[in-house]
């Protein structure tokens, strides 16, 4: 535990941040050690910073999802105003696709 610690003072060292206190009583290691909720980057699964990365991860993933299908609803219209066939009006979705995944 006292490795971890060291690990943590000397990330926020590099990052020119202070923390409070440089030690931790025998208490306060023992508050952690029984703390299992708690993930490696210091966000308790029930606190509220965890529910708002949880909110924007989400929102992340909708957003992508409904930016990359956007073009599929108009698929019918392409076909009627271009008269070209279904597989042919797909070939947008599937450029925005391709698009998307490129590095």
């Amino acid at each position: 535990m006292a490795a971890l610690w060291q690990q943590w003072l000397s990330f926020f060292d590099h990052l020119n941040l202070r923390m409070s206190s440089p030690t931790l009583s025998p208490s306060a290691t023992r508050e952690r050690d029984t703390a299992t909720d708690v993930l490696s980057a210091g966000v308790s699964p029930s606190s509220t910073a965890y529910r708002r990365i949880a909110r924007a991860l989400f929102l992340a993933g909708f957003s992508t999802f409904s930016l990359l299908y956007c073009v599929q609803p108009l698929l019918p219209a392409f076909t009627r105003e271009f008269g070209i066939g279904a597989a042919a009006s797909s070939l947008s979705l599937s450029f925005s696709l391709s698009l998307s995944s490129r590095p």
